[in-house]
């Protein structure tokens, strides 16, 4: 089975961009800005308006 990359930026927001994952994004964040560092991390943050995700339309060659 293969996986999408994360790098991909429709993958990137699949994986982080909703509230269900905020505890999977906080993380990813804290490892990223502070390295380890305990005293600043950070504990909550919130989603302003989303953008709808649009299907890529496909062109019929045939």
């Amino acid at each position: 089975m293969r996986f999408i990359s994360p790098k991909i930026d429709y993958a990137f927001k699949k994986i982080f961009g909703s509230e269900q994952s905020q505890d999977i994004l906080i993380s990813f964040l804290n490892a990223i800005i502070y390295k380890g560092e305990k005293r600043r991390q950070l504990a909550d943050l919130s989603f302003k308006r989303k953008r709808k995700i649009l299907p890529i339309p496909m062109k019929n060659y045939s």
